[in-house]
């Protein structure tokens, strides 16, 4: 049984490995037609999409909102993308040194929590897996036609592992450090969960206390939706397509808590499959350096 952390960020990264058959989630006002009395302000972000359902939010409040959600979401790709040159993340990765590099507060944390959790799961949450994302054509590189040899699984993991990165805090900020000049830190796992945590505070800072919250898979939402139950969230299958409908108070785990909370992280959507002579899902597996054949689906 999973325990469920009051930070959506920590309940993301929990949740990580369970999402493998579920390809989509959508709010279910979408189902009910309910969205008609909420204010919905949605649009595409981190190479996925974005939704915010506001209850009790006058329309003519829309554009300033939207800016500020579009501000905020543009910061943290600018943060934490693998797929721009420029990022925080990117400069990083493509820093052949080993000196400390600056990075903002919220990414030192989310960066911390990653370590933390892999440590605990003894390595199977690994940010530093970058290598093995990019061989497998998962990352922003070059797709490959075929499925990677023994010898570029086994180069790639000369590169990986979380005793080599590590987050100091001094004075005048927060710095990332990796001791291989080579080192290709990924925070896909995390990003979306990120993204999400901070526009839910931002919704809050605007006096807003009903709303629904997504980026790509990850989910936060408080209060009630326009017909006064839980807000709920359409889980899509993979296989069947079919659209189930589940509240997300049934995720809740504490009583004391400020807002029913539940983050997920799509590590893999229909577009992560590629050509292989294996095909395999985007999930990749530290441990075993392969994607889990477990989670193979038919052709």
């Amino acid at each position: 049984m999973f325990h469920f952390k009051r930070s959506s960020l920590s309940l993301a990264l929990s949740l990580a490995g369970v999402i493998a058959g579920v390809t989509l989630l959508s709010s279910c006002d979408n189902v009910t037609n309910s969205s008609k009395d909420a204010l919905v302000i949605d649009g595409k972000t981190m190479g996925t999409f974005y939704r915010v359902s506001l209850l009790g939010v006058d329309k003519s409040r829309e554009p300033e909102l939207r800016k500020q959600i579009e501000a905020q979401l543009a910061e943290d790709d600018h943060e934490m993308s693998t797929y721009k040159e420029d990022s925080v993340l990117s400069r990083f990765n493509q820093y052949l040194g080993t000196a400390p590099q600056p990075i903002s507060a919220g990414m030192a944390d989310a960066i911390v929590t990653s370590l933390r959790i892999g440590q605990k799961t003894g390595g199977e949450m690994d940010i530093t897996v970058g290598p093995l994302v990019n061989l497998w054509g998962f990352g922003p590189q070059k797709q490959p036609t075929k499925t990677p040899t023994d010898e570029q699984i086994a180069a790639a993991r000369q590169e990986i592992g979380l005793q080599h990165l590590k987050v100091i805090q001094q004075s005048d900020g927060q710095y990332l450090q990796k001791d291989m000049p080579n080192m290709y830190v990924d925070l896909s796992t995390v990003g979306e969960g990120y993204a999400t945590d901070h526009l839910a505070r931002l919704i809050e800072a605007n006096g807003i206390s009903n709303y629904l919250v997504s980026v790509g898979g990850a989910v936060v939402s408080r209060g009630h939706n326009p017909k006064g139950n839980p807000w709920q969230v359409a889980i899509q299958s993979r296989l069947t397509k079919t659209m189930k409908c589940r509240p997300l108070w049934i995720y809740k785990a504490w009583v004391s808590a400020p807002r029913a909370v539940i983050a997920t992280i799509m590590s893999w959507t229909v577009s992560a499959f590629r050509t292989l002579s294996t095909r395999r899902p985007a999930i990749q597996s530290p441990i075993s350096w392969f994607p889990p054949r477990l989670l193979l689906l038919p052709r």
